[in-house]
């Protein structure tokens, strides 16, 4: 191996290793929370069942259409995401997919979460490959709930991380791009709906980012991240968001 491919292999080695730290800090931010304080009765009520347990409908309730077309380009793509932000109320699932090599080959995890959002509350569904829910977490205001199918108390505490963050999305209107970083902004339509697709580098960090953000609903419906031409990162929206108002009952603690 010549002392250029040596270079570039632990340059690939060194990107994994930050973004595996960067996994962990997340994982103990939200392993912090999940150890929050006990709430609620012992011997309280047991939630109704299957409160909570509904995925967002698979017959989407879409928002109004944008009344104009968006023009977009690399020179306004930074004016255009500083102007939006996800609708009030939606319910929208989320895949999460990780991908990398090593030991025996390639590897790939997947993880599902559901979020229902309404007067400014937030609940994360993380649910399994059947969709069944495995733990429910409750973001209302400066507080976070935590609880598992069946719990009847909960469990609270100062939020660590942000919605985006726990559900492990990226969050398109805190970027702060310079025409430099941005590759390519133009204005795409699939299944009848529109978006503005980008790319942009993170020079800091090596990685190219392509993003696909919905202007009904204004949610990044899907994100890529690369190291190269080797992809390590996807979400992607299952489905189409619905613009439904989620019942209260996904707002509800356990009692």
């Amino acid at each position: 191996m010549s002392p250029q491919d040596n270079r570039h292999s632990r340059s690939a080695v060194k990107a994994v290793l930050i973004m595996l730290l960067v996994l962990a800090v997340v994982a103990i931010a939200v392993w912090l929370l999940v150890g929050g304080e006990d709430n609620g009765s012992p011997t309280g009520t047991p939630r109704p069942s299957g409160v909570g347990d509904a995925s967002p409908s698979p017959t989407a309730v879409l928002p109004p259409s944008p009344t104009a077309t968006v023009n977009v380009s690399v020179d306004t793509l930074a004016d255009e995401l500083a102007e939006r932000h996800p609708i009030d109320a939606y319910s929208v699932r989320y895949q999460i997919e990780y991908f990398w090599s090593g030991g025996q080959g390639e590897h790939q995890s997947s993880a599902l979460r559901d979020v229902f959002r309404k007067n400014g509350k937030s609940k994360i569904e993380f649910v399994d490959a059947d969709g069944a829910v495995e733990r429910h977490v409750l973001y209302d205001a400066d507080a976070v709930y935590t609880w598992y199918p069946g719990d009847s108390v909960y469990k609270t505490a100062n939020s660590p991380v942000s919605v985006e963050d726990m559900i492990q999305v990226p969050c398109y209107w805190e970027l702060s791009l310079s025409d430099d970083d941005i590759k390519l902004a133009e204005r795409r339509e699939e299944n009848g709906r529109e978006f503005i697709y980008f790319e942009f580098v993170d020079a800091t960090m090596g990685y190219t980012h392509k993003y696909w953000l919905s202007t009904d609903f204004n949610l990044l419906e899907r994100a890529e991240m690369y190291k190269g031409d080797t992809k390590v990162y996807q979400m992607s929206v299952v489905g189409t968001p619905s613009a439904e108002v989620p019942g209260g009952e996904h707002f509800e603690l356990p009692q």
